[in-house]
């Protein structure tokens, strides 16, 4: 497998693991800490969900238009580091919504670019391969989010700041490692030759 590969399933853990932490205390910090109703905090779920979906249209063709996956995608993993700050001064129920919305935006953009990067970086005879081993990084991140979380929240009951900071710190890393170490492949050919 190409390291690109490793590296992009190593942005996605972390990624997961910052989401996951925060998605897996926010449904008890909306309704038992700030007071939202149950069937309110489905709603605005269910919602967001809607959201990132539409997202990923628009950010494919922008990443496709532009021809620059790699920073496409940064600017959605950038959107969800912002949205894990946020939720450490955010203190409402439409502060938390506002910034929920943010990382479902944020979600929505880099899907469709971080596909492509897989799609440029994998040999075609293991492209299959590739999506699976990203994949499965994506998963333990899933995993060990909630882990994670309640880990934090054993040790430290109401402690949902500091599962904000963590989530906060494992985003930044995230972040780090695709600007740093994943190339900007680009999926179109020239001359017959993917371009990197």
């Amino acid at each position: 497998l190409s390291p690109v590969i490793i590296w992009l399933g190593i942005v996605s853990m972390l990624t997961d693991i910052s989401s996951e932490a925060a998605a897996a205390v926010l449904p008890v910090y909306l309704t038992g800490a700030l007071g939202l109703s149950i069937l309110a905090y489905g709603f605005l779920d269910g919602l967001q969900q809607g959201v990132s979906a539409v997202v990923r249209i628009a950010a494919g063709w922008t990443s496709d238009a532009v021809d620059r996956p790699k920073w496409v995608a940064a600017a959605g993993y950038g959107l969800s580091v912002a949205a894990r700050a946020g939720l450490l001064f955010s203190v409402s129920v439409g502060a938390v919504a506002s910034v929920i919305a943010v990382d479902r935006i944020g979600k929505g953009i880099r899907t469709a670019p971080r596909d492509a990067l897989i799609t440029a970086a994998a040999q075609p005879e293991h492209l299959a391969r590739s999506f699976g081993v990203h994949r499965m990084l994506d998963t333990i991140g899933a995993t060990a989010g909630p882990l994670l979380a309640f880990g934090v929240l054993l040790l430290i009951p109401q402690g949902y700041t500091t599962v904000f900071v963590f989530s906060l710190g494992a985003a930044v890393l995230g972040v780090a490692v695709l600007v740093l170490l994943v190339p900007n492949l680009r999926p179109r050919p020239v001359l017959g030759v993917a371009r990197d």
